[in-house]
């Protein structure tokens, strides 16, 4: 029978029932196989943990498996006896014909001098990315404070090579101090054949040998690798004898949506098994679940990633994405294939990732020019007086957006937080140059960017069955902006909403501007974007449509206030 439950609660309770058991002052962390000391147990005391500065984790030692060599004296051990594994005839034959075992990768560290360079790697097909060594794993919040590891001091001793400095930074028009950014090490699994650009800066660290069952099918490979997890980890490798590529672990992720007061789903989020170097991803649908073969190891760890083809969420100081340790396959699954629903509050990435994600991968009509590029998205621990996000860009370097914890705790909110600054990123993008964008009027980019928003936010709520109870003026995601007046100065307006909106807010007050103008196409506002700088430029683009989208009447009343507006602005 297939089960739902929470696993923040199971965790917890698994881990204090560890920690009652464990001593501080005696644990120990390796075993003796054949006079070979090998790490074993399950590092519930952390006396070990290190902290990784890079990822902005707790990480602890753990054997790669699948290195060369402890493949090879796994082959050796099985073939001798010595592994007290019973082979039959036909599996002694399978094996020979492997051994001596050939590398089918290389582990390399890889130290990136720029993020674009970074990017390259990390979107190779046929290379998987780690951002911490294969031989450590990391520790769970959870984890961390039951250890009570709070001295960052004790820290993991890495190599970092490159910085990179941004200067002439822009926000909201103003100019930024220089950022400066180190560069991490990347962890790769490369292919043996795969020739390495020279320009790479990189270290060859081990040969490796990850199983192919797609080209070595039987079951002498699965003993191999199993002996080789074994002799690694010092563990009683997994003890499912029906071990199959068929039957399948499946997962839901889900996060908590506050205006729905329901939990949705999270689509093409990465979710990453990792034992040492083989590294297998695959992403939730649009359901949020996903599945993998049970032939994964019970060793092996799941992560979420916080990354797709288009996008990255980090943290504050990193180009590394967000990677949120979940435990092992084993505790999760054990021999089963349970469904695992992750529930999870609206803060922090989770709620992040759902509207970036629907930036690019939505059922909407908004195609625009950044769906071939991708966006950097940190997330701030601080709150910001001025800004609930800001869009950063400059002449150099690709834009990146900074969300700050300020609508963390309202899930709809934080999706037109998010949204809108996704906008600049169109118009951005549209405009070509950051000069061009820099030079567009600051009225025409906020503008912009609450059109963005307040399409994405209101198809992605339509989408999930919500109908807005209250009149657009008070906006279920903060967007429309339907309260700018013409003798005002906020910068926020309807500009751009009101030609596609169906909603006169002038109707109920008379202070506002009258808009009797919907159904605008996306594909000429996107023309007004990646062409017009002022007022008057958008104004000979709206021109054109008089008769088409609108009335000349209609027209004269729409553009009244924003000629007022800009003659006295």
């Amino acid at each position: 029978m297939k089960r739902k439950r929470s696993c923040i609660l199971l965790w917890l309770m698994a881990f204090l029932f560890a920690m009652s058991a464990c001593s501080e002052d005696t644990f120990d962390l390796s075993s003796d196989v054949d006079g070979v000391t090998k790490a074993v147990g399950s590092h519930l005391c952390y006396t070990d943990a290190v902290y990784h500065h890079m990822t902005e984790s707790w990480i602890i030692p753990r054997n790669d498996p699948y290195t060369l060599t402890n493949f090879q004296s796994a082959m050796d051990r099985l073939l001798s006896g010595k592994a007290g594994v019973v082979l039959s005839k036909e599996e002694r034959h399978e094996l020979s014909e492997l051994n001596p075992i050939q590398p089918s990768h290389l582990a390399l560290r890889v130290f990136p001098k720029t993020e674009k360079e970074q990017w390259a790697i990390e979107l190779m097909e046929d290379v998987k990315v780690a951002y911490i060594p294969f031989n450590y794993i990391p520790l769970s919040d959870d984890q961390v404070k039951l250890g009570k590891l709070y001295d960052k001091s004790k820290s993991f001793d890495e190599e970092y090579r490159y910085t990179v400095t941004y200067s002439g930074l822009v926000v909201d028009d103003e100019k930024q101090p220089d950022e400066t950014i180190t560069m991490p090490v990347l962890y790769v699994v490369w292919p043996k054949d795969k020739i390495i650009p020279q320009e790479y800066d990189y270290l060859i660290d081990y040969e490796v040998f990850i199983p192919d069952y797609t080209k070595d099918a039987g079951r002498a490979l699965h003993k191999l690798e199993d002996e080789a997890i074994r002799l690694a980890l010092g563990e009683g490798a997994k003890k499912d004898s029906s071990r199959s590529e068929t039957q399948m672990y499946t997962g839901t992720i889900m996060y908590y949506d506050n205006l729905l007061e329901s939990y949705e789903p999270l689509s093409h989020l990465k979710v990453r098994f990792q034992l040492g170097s083989n590294i297998a991803d695959t992403y939730t649908d649009s359901s949020g679940s996903f599945s993998v073969p049970s032939i994964i190891d019970d060793s092996a760890t799941w992560y979420l990633v916080m990354q797709h083809t288009y996008w990255k969420i980090t943290s504050m100081d990193s180009s590394d994405p967000v990677s949120v340790y979940m435990g092992t396959v084993g505790s999760e699954w054990s021999n089963s294939n349970d469904i695992f629903c992750g529930m999870y509050s609206s803060v922090g990435y989770f709620a992040v990732h759902p509207a970036v994600d629907f930036y690019y991968n939505g059922n909407h009509q908004l195609q625009t020019a950044s769906y071939d590029s991708g966006i950097r998205i940190k997330v701030s621990p601080e709150s910001n007086p001025d800004h609930n996000a800001t869009f950063t860009h400059n002449l150099f370097s690709a834009a990146y957006i900074t969300v700050y914890q300020n609508n963390m705790g309202s899930s709809n909110y934080l999706m037109g937080t998010v949204l809108h600054e996704l906008g600049h990123f169109t118009h951005f993008r549209a405009r070509s140059t950051h000069l061009n964008y820099s030079n567009t009027h600051k009225l025409i980019k906020e503008s912009y960017a609450a059109y963005v928003a307040n399409y994405l936010c209101d198809r992605y709520y339509y989408l999930l069955g919500y109908v807005n109870p209250v009149a657009p003026q008070t906006p279920h995601t903060g967007n429309s902006y339907q309260f700018w007046e013409k003798t005002g100065t906020l910068k926020y307006s309807p500009m751009f909403v009101d030609l596609f909106d169906d909603y006169n807010q002038n109707l109920n007050n008379s202070n506002y501007n009258y808009d009797s103008i919907n159904g605008f196409s996306h594909n000429v506002m996107r023309t007004i974007a990646e062409n017009c700088a002022s007022w008057s430029n958008v104004k000979s683009i709206l021109d054109d449509y008089i008769g088409i989208y609108y009335t000349q009447s209609s027209y004269n009343l729409y553009v009244a206030p924003y000629d007022y507006w800009f003659d006295n602005n």
